[in-house]
């Protein structure tokens, strides 16, 4: 019972910590909205009517009323008057002509969460409610007597106004990739505070600042990560750095040696982004240097799937010294990274490598001309052919190219026809002289499907004692369905 007792008095004085540092950075927010509308009704109103409209006033208080609330954006549209008042810029009216507005825009989005309600309601709160309380604060602290319907067209000239202005910015806001909660806006405003108040301490300017600052290295990568796994990861990496110093609002940052490393899953391809920085640049020169362009990760504990070492070969492939050369150089680079991650990266101290491929990959050489050359045009436009042998969906070039619509590009029997050859066949890395559809076609699903689909072929016109261009393509197509291959 007093352990219990305990942690609830730690985690209360928690959240009344939580709580207080929330309502410091809402004040310095609620601070400088304030001092808009101020200058803003100071530098930038114009008469119409009985009084001055100022716009700055109406899009300060949908601003707040989003950001902060209806509570703080009263707060706000209360000091904005209070000091127009005090420096002769505002009369009586700013009290009336801003808090209502203030107030309906700040409880319209709180309810309903849109932008444009939020407008409706500082329109609403300031044309008619603040029209109505300009009339009855005439009548009672001025003695003089004003209809209602006098202040109608300056109030709503300057709210719509405001109101306009307001929902554009907050639009452009949002439309940008940001939040429109305090929560996650506070930061860049609270740091800009403390910048200026830095610099001013110090008696320097910014670029002196700029020059303090240690070197920092950046470097970013992608890894696949299939959707399924991507929460499995994030969840294995807090669970296995929950001893160190890390944050979960966007994925998951990792503090450590002078550095940190943030790994953010994708929202939309199957891949997480990873961003490390560091004071040290000779990992990431290492890696350059190694020519160690990508890494492919699985969520099994304790387990890297593998790491591509590229190496561009400076001439043709078809040479062979050249490519026992590049092989030897390859497999000499991949101990080098090894030793690279084990020197490096926190917990691949006793890494090692489990297995390489047992020949050098060439993943683009020559290429043999057949009776078709599909283009990338053809792939990413999902056009089919009458003599498809088979179907196929996956671009290794995505998001750039895509399969249009998610839908599926037919692959022609005559694109395996050697040209000018009979009885002889090319698939799999060999066909596709366009780069950018050979990166769907040399794809290893579309290989094994090419393989399928032309070793029936080539079966079948053993069988029949006839020719690759005697085929009936009917029977073929027939044979394909019937083994499975598929054609929608």
């Amino acid at each position: 019972m007093l352990l219990g007792r305990k942690w609830s008095i730690i985690n209360v004085k928690k959240h009344e910590r939580e709580n207080m540092k929330q309502t410091q950075k809402k004040m310095v927010l609620a601070g400088m909205l304030t001092a808009a509308a101020v200058l803003g009704g100071s530098f930038f109103s114009f008469p119409v009517g009985v009084a001055r409209c100022a716009p700055a006033q109406h899009l300060v208080n949908v601003v707040a009323g989003v950001m902060l609330g209806p509570g703080w954006g009263c707060a706000a549209a209360f000091c904005a008057a209070l000091l127009r008042v005090l420096l002769g810029t505002g009369s009586i009216l700013a009290f009336p002509g801003s808090i209502p507005g203030a107030l309906l825009a700040g409880l319209a989005f709180f309810y309903t969460r849109k932008i444009s309600l939020a407008a409706l309601g500082e329109v609403l709160g300031t044309g008619m409610i603040g029209s109505l309380l300009s009339s009855l604060t005439l009548r009672v602290f001025m003695g003089q007597e004003a209809a209602v319907f006098l202040f109608l067209p300056s109030f709503f000239a300057s709210t719509l106004a405001g109101a306009v202005l307001a929902v554009a910015i907050l639009k452009a806001l949002q439309k940008s990739g940001g939040d429109l909660q305090f929560k996650l806006l506070f930061d860049g405003i609270f740091a800009a505070i403390k910048i200026l108040d830095f610099l001013n301490l110090n008696n320097i300017t910014m670029e002196q600042a700029l020059g303090r600052l240690p070197a920092a290295h950046k470097r970013e990568v992608e890894v696949n990560v299939a959707n399924e796994n991507k929460g499995r990861l994030i969840k294995e990496l807090i669970n296995q750095y929950r001893n160190q110093k890390i944050e979960t609002t966007e994925g998951v940052k990792i503090y450590q040696n002078g550095g940190w490393v943030l790994v953010v899953p994708a929202r939309d391809r199957g891949v997480c982004k990873i961003i490390a920085e560091g004071d040290s640049e000779e990992f990431a020169a290492e890696l350059r240097r190694l020519e160690i362009a990508m890494i492919t990760t699985t969520v099994h504990k304790n387990y890297l799937m593998f790491i591509k070492c590229a190496h561009k070969l400076p001439t043709s492939p078809m040479n062979r010294d050249e490519v026992t050369a590049a092989e030897i150089e390859i497999r000499n680079n991949m101990y080098q990274g090894l030793e690279a991650y084990r020197k490096y990266i926190p917990g691949f101290e006793k890494a090692f490598i489990s297995r390489t491929s047992p020949s050098l990959a060439i993943r683009r050489g020559r290429s043999i001309e057949c009776d078709y050359d599909l283009s990338n045009e053809q792939i990413i436009n999902a056009v089919h052919f009458d003599d498809d042998v088979f179907v196929y969906g996956f671009h290794d070039s995505a998001p750039r190219f895509k399969v249009k619509n998610g839908g599926s590009y037919g692959f022609p029997y005559r694109a395996g026809c050697v040209k000018g050859v009979d009885n002889l066949y090319a698939i799999g890395m060999m066909v596709t002289s366009e780069h950018n559809a050979h990166m769907s076609t040399r794809n290893t699903v579309s290989c094994m499907a090419q393989g399928q689909s032309f070793g029936t072929a080539a079966a079948m016109c053993a069988a029949k004692n006839i020719g690759t261009r005697e085929l009936p393509y009917k029977d073929l197509r027939a044979q394909l369905e019937a083994d499975g291959v598929y054609f929608e």
